[in-house]
């Protein structure tokens, strides 16, 4: 007997098309994360102003 989320994970898996978005989307979210370390004064100047420890705070949302 299969359940509704087997039936939906068999309909993820064998549509050609859906891994095309998810790709796009994984590959902005590494190349974001990346850039948080590359050039974080960029992350640190759209800060509020109330939050401290703006640079740990950058590195520390790239690791999530």
């Amino acid at each position: 007997m299969k359940t509704d989320a087997m039936v939906a994970f068999m309909a993820f898996s064998t549509n050609p098309i859906r891994p095309v978005p998810l790709f796009g989307l994984a590959t902005f979210f590494v190349g974001t994360g990346c850039h948080h370390f590359i050039k974080p004064s960029y992350y640190i100047d759209i800060m509020s102003s109330y939050l401290p420890m703006h640079m740990e705070l950058v590195y520390v949302s790239d690791s999530f």
